[in-house]
């Protein structure tokens, strides 16, 4: 993977992974955390959603990407785990072009959340961009399971409907 985890944000102690920095990481001053230290969610999709709404489209871009990247890159460091914040940082890399990032946080937000269909829709985007047949063809494949799940669930899901045509074109 290409994402920088916590442990490789800049400052991290020697011996930290040599895998690619993201630009989320880089512009995040870390929190101060503690082991055992709590992680208060709401803070952490306070931060999420102010860089959602610095990067929307409207703004002077080129002006809030930077703080976008910045609060994308703390709610990072507060909780990598974070479905919404991965979601958000693989979108905003996306809108940037810069796939390879957006791949990898797509990737972590489809393990993060069973239902999501939605990542692996634009996984195929990214794996497609990059030329790995292979993995285009999984990702159809998780694809067209999650959306028939949300489909057993409901439907007149019409995200599901729309995606699930994807995955089988």
């Amino acid at each position: 993977h290409l994402c920088a985890s916590p442990v490789d944000a800049p400052g991290a102690s020697a011996g930290a992974s040599d895998r690619g920095q993201n630009d989320f990481l880089r512009s995040a001053t870390p929190a101060p955390m503690g082991i055992g230290h709590a992680i208060d969610t709401k803070v952490v999709r306070a931060r999420c959603r102010v860089g959602v709404a610095l990067a929307r489209p409207g703004r002077n871009f080129c002006r809030s990407a930077p703080d976008a990247d910045r609060e994308i890159g703390i709610a990072l460091l507060l909780d990598p785990e974070s479905w919404e914040v991965n979601k958000e940082a693989a979108r905003q890399c996306m809108q940037r072009r810069r796939m390879a990032e957006a791949t990898c946080f797509y990737e972590k937000a489809a393990s993060l959340m069973e239902t999501d269909f939605h990542s692996w829709g634009i996984l195929i985007t990214c794996y497609r961009a990059r030329g790995d047949q292979e993995k285009v063809l999984h990702a159809a494949k998780v694809l067209v399971g999650k959306c028939e799940q949300a489909l057993r669930e409901d439907p007149s899901n019409g995200s599901a409907l729309g995606m699930i045509a994807a995955g089988l074109a």
